[in-house]
């Protein structure tokens, strides 16, 4: 993911983000659609002459995603199940809000090792556990390894709904009442991420700078935490140890796509 629609409504409005170290542009046409390139030069920004090669760019429930592999299948295809899983979220009716980045010092996969489970909750994040059952977390996969739907029992009425989703390798979202934050890490180099959160909410949302305050508050402590196993990975102080097939069901997935997308000819036991 890139950007979202509303960026592009009218020609030649364009969106420039950095993906896997390349510039790419998305552009809308005047004949509707996409088009997008990436940068050869890995200029700041494409510009008339330079040299770019085209890549694919499509638009799913106002969110666009581009593709620099042209074997890879259709969009919509791509995500499988993930795309009727959150067929009751108004996301198509969410404004842009805001959005936040950060430049941390962590490897990408120690991110989403802890986005993976739950059980840091009562621990690392006290008012997110205060607002929904931490206890009760539960990562829900559903066939497909590269995704899985996270939930926790709100308490009460509230900020939060306690439903979080997670698609394989470096995108998430987290939903509220009245509203979501898109969440995505990028690797920009092998102990960098920059970590970028995107704020949407729906016209009557209430509440929406409280809710921005608190989801960055748990974005604070989880790369907090982040960068400490960070730290201790490049000491190294950890070894490999077994995983908790109760919760961590989910990393285990995670380390196996990992495993298999560096050498699939390696087995993960």
């Amino acid at each position: 993911m890139v950007g979202v629609e509303a960026s592009l409504r009218n020609p030649p409005d364009q969106i420039a983000e950095q993906v896997a170290g390349w510039t790419v542009i998305v552009r809308a046409c005047e004949s509707g659609g996409l088009r997008a390139w990436r940068c050869v030069s890995h200029a700041a920004l494409c510009v008339a002459g330079e040299a770019q090669v085209e890549i694919r760019a499509q638009s799913w429930r106002g969110f666009v995603f581009v593709c620099l592999d042209q074997t890879m299948p259709d969009l919509s295809e791509w995500l499988g199940g993930f795309v009727g899983e959150w067929g009751e979220v108004p996301t198509d009716a969410y404004r842009f809000h805001s959005r936040t980045t950060r430049n941390t010092r962590m490897n990408w996969k120690v991110y989403n090792d802890n986005f993976l489970e739950g059980y840091h909750l009562p621990i690392l994040h006290p008012e997110l556990s205060r607002r929904v059952q931490a206890l009760e977390f539960r990562v829900e996969t559903k066939g497909d390894p590269r995704w899985n739907i996270q939930t926790a029992r709100p308490r009460g009425e509230g900020i939060w709904s306690g439903v979080w989703g997670y698609f394989y390798p470096c995108f998430s979202f987290d939903v509220f009442p009245g509203g979501m934050a898109v969440e995505r890490w990028l690797p920009v180099g092998h102990d960098r991420t920059d970590l970028i959160f995107e704020y949407f909410f729906a016209n009557d949302a209430v509440d929406v700078e409280e809710t921005v305050r608190a989801c960055e508050e748990v974005a604070d402590e989880d790369v907090r935490v982040c960068e400490m196993v960070q730290q201790n990975l490049s000491a190294g102080l950890y070894e490999a140890g077994v995983l908790s097939p109760k919760h961590e069901h989910a990393i285990a997935e995670f380390h196996r796509m990992v495993r298999d997308s560096v050498d699939p000819h390696l087995s993960i036991l």
